[in-house]
């Protein structure tokens, strides 16, 4: 039905709190046009997370949340946008100061603090799942375990929060393991899986830390579970990198393909998808030659594109 301006506005900024909490997808809600017509920062703030999520347009994101931040210096939200966005294209020292600005501006935020200590966790992709990208090496940054749970421990006692974003439980809880808490680590991420029980990178921990616990049998039911779960996310990863591919941008079928891949090593579906861009892309050409190492079928297929090259492209 129809929608006032005002109402448009007030729907955005709902959504870009939302994003800033949440899984980013939840900005699709208004991919469309509306958002450009709104001069106003909410309009900014989402437009940017779209170009950064759907995209993989990290520059003109960037380019937007700097307007923003530079439009409304006080305001911490704009900080925290450009962080996450940071985030999504591989730069987390960047956003770590980001986040960091914004907690100088609002220090009790507990969004903030969960963000900020998501740049000191070894690979936050797998729990956050916002980004699609391979982080570039020059971004990575120093991961200090002790940090997370530092920051993330006083919002373990607040259960709305904790409703909202339950990764912080996983966070702590692998932290845990990383500082040799093992059974206080193995208690957190089970908590976890309750509420995220496909969540493949919290079995795989769990199956770890019980093998050096000794305890055999739970051990091998947890990577198995993490297995059966890295199949089925490897095909839907596959299977969105060759719509993304599709839709000419070769940059996140990339890294869609480099994610299912790393699930399943020996699975079909990402490889064929790099068949399909090897000749369009350096990075996926290089890959191919890494792959043809492995395989009769890789070195066959990078063949046939060493062999189309020199024809041309033909």
């Amino acid at each position: 039905g129809n929608i006032t301006p005002k109402e448009k506005a007030e729907t955005l900024a709902r959504i870009a709190e939302r994003a800033m909490v949440q899984n980013l997808p939840s900005c699709e809600l208004w991919a469309g046009q509306s958002y450009k017509t709104l001069a106003n920062p909410y309009a900014l703030s989402v437009q940017a997370l779209i170009e950064a999520q759907k995209k993989g347009n990290f520059e003109q994101a960037i380019l937007l949340a700097d307007e923003a931040v530079n439009k409304f210096p006080k305001d911490a939200k704009w900080y925290c946008v450009r962080g996450i966005i940071e985030l999504l294209g591989g730069a987390p020292m960047k956003a770590r100061k980001d986040f960091i600005d914004a907690l100088k501006i609002d220090p009790n935020n507990k969004v903030y603090r969960f963000r900020l200590a998501q740049t000191y966790l070894p690979d936050f992709r797998d729990w956050y799942q916002i980004s699609i990208l391979p982080i570039a090496d020059s971004g990575k940054a120093d991961t200090n375990p002790a940090k997370v749970i530092e920051i993330l421990t006083p919002l373990l006692s607040d259960n709305a929060f904790l409703n909202q974003n339950p990764a912080i439980v996983a966070s702590v809880g692998a932290s845990y393991l990383a500082t040799g808490k093992t059974k206080e680590g193995v208690s957190l991420l089970q908590q976890y899986l309750k509420v995220r029980p496909d969540d493949r990178t919290s079995w795989s921990l769990i199956g770890q830390a019980c093998a050096k616990l000794g305890d055999n049998i739970n051990s091998q039911l947890a990577m198995r579970k993490a297995s059966e779960l890295g199949d089925v996310q490897a095909i839907r990863l596959a299977q969105s990198a060759a719509s993304t591919a599709n839709q000419g941008n070769l940059r996140v079928a990339l890294g869609l393909v480099k994610k299912s891949l790393m699930l399943n090593p020996a699975a079909r579906a990402p490889r064929e998808v790099l068949w399909q861009i090897g000749d369009r892309h350096p990075e996926a050409e290089q890959m191919m030659k890494e792959l043809s190492k492995l395989s009769q079928e890789d070195a066959l297929a990078y063949q046939q594109l060493l062999e189309k090259k020199s024809k041309g492209g033909k």
